[in-house]
Formats: structure tokens, sequence, C-alpha cells
């Protein structure tokens, strides 16, 4: 996260959570933006953690069990969390049982809404063209 004088949002978010449920994220592009903006690359490093998962079971796993414990044990002053592209996952596997998917986006939705009782969940669909996609977009809605 920037700092307000770069245009960022500043500490009030300073230790924030982003998952990259697509698996689009490029570490080395946070490191050209360090030194664009003349930040210490190392620091800037040091609060990048990346785990990347590969189906909509890891995904799941990581945001209704593992994603609480780290909020509680690694960053309680946490104050915002990104999703990146969460449904990628759910769209581009061939072999997903789809009433699997649709428990799972169930699952994910009720872990976001806990977590955003006291702190801002933001999630972005980048694709969402697909008819199956459309069709998960109002179960995380409802819950």
């Amino acid at each position: 996260m920037l700092p307000r004088r770069y245009g960022g949002i500043g500490s009030d978010y300073s230790k924030p959570i982003a998952i990259d449920a697509g698996n689009c994220t490029n570490i080395y592009q946070s490191v050209d933006f360090a030194r664009q903006y003349g930040l210490e690359v190392k620091k800037v490093l040091q609060n990048i953690v990346v785990s990347r998962v590969f189906t909509i079971y890891q995904l799941a796993d990581l945001v209704i069990h593992e994603l609480p414990k780290i909020i509680q044990e690694l960053l309680p002053r946490n104050k915002l969390i990104v999703v990146y592209d969460l449904l990628r996952l759910f769209v581009f596997d061939p072999h997903i049982d789809k009433a699997d998917a649709r428990q799972l986006i169930k699952e994910i939705a009720r872990s976001f809404t806990k977590l955003s009782k006291d702190r801002l969940v933001v999630v972005s669909f980048s694709h969402c063209n697909h008819e199956y996609e459309k069709s998960l977009l109002p179960i995380l809605i409802r819950v």
C-alpha cells in the first residue's frame, strides 16, 4: 500500500491482506512500483507473503479457516482485505462439481461477512461474463 503522499490510502490500512484468487499476481510489479516511488524495496518485500492456491477447495480453506487465524495471530489490527478475481478458479476448472462450487461460494461469502464486521473486505470479479459466473454472483450477494 502506498503512503498518502503518493496517492495511496496511507497507514490506516498499513497491513492489508491481499488474496489473489485468480493466481495472476506479479510480485516483480510490486518491486517496480516500490522503485518508482522511491520506497525501500527490501522493506516492501518483507511485507508481502505469497500463498498460492490452485483449486476451489484450497481457496475455500484459505478464506474460511486460515485467514481468520492469520488475522488473529499475526495481524490483529488489520483493517483491509482485498480479494482479486474470486470466481476465476470456479469458472475455469472444467472438472468442477457445480453443486460443490455453489456450496463453497456460500461458505466463502459467510466468512467474508464475519470478517467485514470490523474491517473492509473488497472483492473483485474481473471476468463475470461467463454464465456460470453470473449464477454465482447472486449467491455472494445474498449471504
